[in-house]
């Protein structure tokens, strides 16, 4: 121990002397290295690390857009109960990769093998596209750069924040498809009965509805959750628009002047002088609608938003309703409740132009079953097969840990 401490020393002046870190900077980064090194789990001889958590860890939690300083930031218990779940799966993941050998599950198929090709290509394409412009940028400020150092760094950076490392993404890849093999394979015989998704669907759409009828406003809450919306309160309607576009200039200056709370007769003049230049577009859209003309095609044509774009808006609408809180456009939920019926539209002209915003579904009230059955189903099977994925591997656990070939130290991370 003694002998080790002094060659550490040693190394550390020696640094210093030629300009490498500090003492101090040395001592963290042995630190941290001495901290990733504990074991967090040991299975079958194979030890795995807090590093080898942490990059597991960060994997899972940047496809939740979420972090590790997140989870912690929620406190101690929420971040204990993660840590030590998270820890479980790590183990049951090592399990399941042994079971694939017992199985024969561990050869890849062609196709498999396809779909890895495919993935790690696309991710370096984009990778490529992300960073090669910024290190050419970086080469030609700086010319002593050497340009496969500088894209190197920034590309094994970006993974790194997501948890993997560009040596080893191919092996991750491959990995995680045995992982989902095995796990398919295991719960490939769950299936759910239309009854169970009918019983399921009136329960919901109970509890939705007494929540609705009690305060209209909760459905914001409900929809913020992200399960399955079975009941609307009046008002709610699925809408798309045409944004006929007033040029950057007049954009730049309605905005300027525009108040959310106060005194807008500014904004209200720059519109209305505005509003001429763009009204001709305007009469040209309502025309062609009027006569029958495909919306779709329509807004191809002459929409400016992008966001009316993006599916599934740009074929079938977004739901809108006197309690949407995401719609920051002045007065359009206002427009909104002017529509009574599928088909009808109106106007609104805002600092971005005016919209013509169309009716394409009333949602009020009872969404009918065949509308949901299928997401129902779909959501209910998922649970289900999470539920005996969850059984199968805790068994798979108890029974290593009994056996003597499993140890976990959740502790120690």
């Amino acid at each position: 121990m003694i002998l080790r401490k002094i060659i550490a020393l040693a190394l550390g002046l020696l640094l210093l002397i030629f300009g490498g870190c500090s003492l101090i900077e040395k001592d963290e980064e042995l630190a941290e290295q001495l901290e990733n090194s504990k074991t967090i789990i040991e299975y079958n001889g194979t030890a795995v690390t807090k590093g080898d958590v942490t990059k597991q860890m960060t994997q899972y939690l940047a496809t939740t857009s979420s972090s590790i300083d997140s989870i912690k930031s929620l406190g101690d218990d929420t971040w204990k109960q993660f840590k030590e779940s998270f820890i479980k799966q790590c183990a049951a993941n090592l399990i399941a990769l042994d079971k694939a050998k017992e199985l024969g599950l561990d050869q890849l198929t062609d196709e498999q093998q396809a779909n890895i090709d495919e993935a790690y290509n696309s991710t370096m394409s984009t990778l490529e596209s992300m960073f090669a412009p910024v290190a050419q940028a970086a080469v030609e400020e700086d010319p002593s750069l050497d340009y496969d150092t500088e894209y190197q760094k920034l590309v094994e950076n970006y993974l790194n924040s997501a948890g993997y490392d560009l040596e080893t993404l191919r092996d991750d890849l491959v990995k995680q498809t045995i992982l989902t093999t095995v796990k398919e394979h295991f719960i490939k015989d769950v299936t759910v009965t239309d009854e169970r998704v009918r019983s399921n669907y009136e329960a919901t759409l109970e509890i939705q509805k007494g929540n609705i009828e009690q305060d209209p406003k909760n459905f914001s809450l409900q929809e913020s959750l992200g399960s399955t919306i079975l009941y609307y309160p009046e008002g709610y309607m699925k809408v798309r628009h045409i944004l006929i576009a007033f040029d950057e200039d007049t954009k730049s200056k309605a905005l300027k002047a525009y108040s959310a709370t106060g005194d807008n007769t500014e904004y209200d003049k720059i519109i209305a002088d505005a509003l001429p230049t763009i009204q001709p577009k305007v009469d040209e859209v309502v025309a062609r609608m009027k006569a029958g003309e495909d919306f779709t095609a329509l807004i191809d044509e002459y929409n400016s938003d992008a966001n009316m774009n993006l599916e599934p808006a740009h074929s079938e609408g977004q739901v809108v309703g006197p309690y949407s809180t995401d719609v920051i456009i002045p007065g359009y939920l206002d427009a909104v409740a002017k529509l009574n019926a599928v088909g009808d539209y109106t106007t609104i002209t805002t600092y971005s132009g005016c919209y013509i915003i169309r009716c394409e579904k009333l949602l009020a009230g009872p969404v009918p079953f065949d509308e949901v059955k299928d997401t129902l189903k779909s959501n209910l099977l998922a649970s289900e097969q999470e539920a005996k994925w969850s059984e199968i591997t805790s068994g798979w656990l108890e029974e290593a840990q009994n056996a003597g070939k499993l140890k976990m130290y959740p502790d120690r991370y």
